[in-house]
Parts: C-alpha cells; structure tokens; sequence
C-alpha cells in the first residue's frame, strides 16, 4: 500500500511538471489572444470611423446598423457554449487563466505535502 502512495505521488509531480512547463506557453497563447481581440476592436472602430466620414448623416446612421450587425462573428466575439450560453472570447480566456492557475496551485499543494 506503501508503494502504491509513494507511485501516485510521483505520477503527481511528473504531472504538475508537465503542467508547469507549458504554463508559459499557455500564457503566451492567452495573451496573443488578447491582443488580437483588441486589435479587430480598433480595427472595427476605425472602420466604422471611415465610414462617418465618408457617407452622409442619414445613409450612415441607417446602414452604420446594419454593418455593426453583420461585422459581429460569432467565432471572434462571441462564442455559443451548450452549457453556458453565450460568453465574450475575452470572458472564456480569463476563466482558462484561472482555472490553469487554480490547477496549478492546487497541484502544488499536493507536491508540498
């Protein structure tokens, strides 16, 4: 039974190594995520800005609408989740984050004890 415990326990380090070792990577796709929504955000912004510009009060403010509707992806912004419903890409990469963390941490308790 001994045996048994002290095989876990190594099972369990090996595991949170693996996991330690690709936190970084992780962070780095989290971040690079970000960016990115943050840049379409500006980008869709700026477009929208364009077209202020361009167009006339009443045709812009009819069709600046309609093209708010159809620029919105659902992949990018939005993301339909049978559990939970709808929830913003920003909102699902937060909760990874601390679900990764709370693993991590939880994981290194195990090691410590």
């Amino acid at each position: 039974m001994h045996e048994f415990f002290h095989c876990l326990r190594r099972q369990k380090f090996e595991e949170i190594n693996v996991i330690q070792n690709d936190l970084p990577y992780i962070k780095e796709d989290i971040n690079a995520v970000e960016r990115h929504i943050i840049e379409l955000h500006r980008a869709r912004e700026r477009y929208f800005v364009k077209l202020r510009m361009i167009g006339d009060d009443y045709n812009v403010k009819t069709s600046l609408m309609d093209k708010r509707d159809m620029l919105k992806i659902p992949g990018v912004h939005e993301r339909k989740d049978a559990c939970s419903g709808s929830d913003s890409q920003v909102g699902i990469s937060v909760a990874r984050k601390r679900r990764v963390h709370s693993q991590v941490s939880t994981l290194s308790k195990f090691s410590s004890t």
